[in-house]
């Protein structure tokens, strides 16, 4: 009998432990309930990523506007300067007007652009201002006489060379000699530098005689950079 009761209570036990075991694998299983420290960590965390993605979008959205051309937008009552360009600069040079030539750049000796009228001191920098100085950026509307005036621009009748002259000044032939006593300093100096270069060149186009009329004015000019003078000696060394 007292065998019986001991087995009976060995199954009893048996059967506590299997129970509390069962409980403690279940609980092993089962997943951490989060804290509060957790749960807020998690939610700043998922802020921090949708902030990162706003950012990146802002920082593409600004990169392919960045890429894209600068366009002034001027209406039609805008008041606007156009400018000239004839220089006596390489075909390839790149010449900047404005804020990352926002209002001009242009390739080579020839060419022209619009600045609205409010804006116009944003291209007058020391570069702008010595080419318009030369002669080499011409304003041709867009100013007042006063206006013309206090920018230095105010020009003499015939101190320019027009468009078709600065195209094709050798090919003139002798009408240059009409048109250069006029001509202001930086446009003789254009003159010369373009003769000399076609020299250079062979051109065929170029006569001594041209060319020793234009020297004898430009001395008489008292021009500094007096390139006919050297055109004349190598004409001369050429002929021994």
């Amino acid at each position: 009998m007292a065998e019986e009761v001991k087995k009976t209570r060995t199954r009893k036990s048996a059967a506590v432990k299997t129970e509390e075991v069962a409980e403690a694998v279940q609980t092993a299983e089962a997943p951490a309930e989060e804290t509060d420290e957790v749960a807020l960590l998690k939610a700043q965390i998922e802020a921090m990523k949708e902030e990162m993605a706003k950012q990146m979008e802002s920082f593409k959205e600004a990169m392919t506007a960045a890429q894209k051309p600068q366009v002034v937008q001027v209406t039609a009552s805008t008041e606007q300067v156009h400018f000239l360009w004839q220089a006596p600069v390489a075909d390839d040079n790149v010449q900047d007007f404005g804020p990352g030539g926002m209002y001009g750049r242009i390739i080579g000796k020839t060419g022209e652009f619009f600045v609205p009228k409010n804006d116009l001191s944003r291209i007058l920098d020391n570069i702008t201002r010595m080419c318009l100085d030369r002669r080499w950026l011409i304003v041709v509307d867009g100013l007042s006489e006063d206006e013309r005036e206090a920018l230095g621009v105010n020009y003499n009748e015939g101190e320019l060379l027009d468009r078709k002259a600065f195209a094709k000044m050798i090919e003139l032939g002798d009408k240059i000699l009409e048109i250069f006593p006029a001509l202001c300093e930086g446009h003789k100096e254009m003159v010369a530098k373009r003769f000399y270069e076609g020299w250079m060149e062979k051109n065929p186009h170029i006569h001594r005689d041209t060319v020793a009329e234009l020297n004898r004015m430009a001395k008489d000019a008292g021009m500094k950079n007096n390139a006919f003078s050297a055109i004349i000696e190598g004409m001369n060394a050429e002929q021994v």
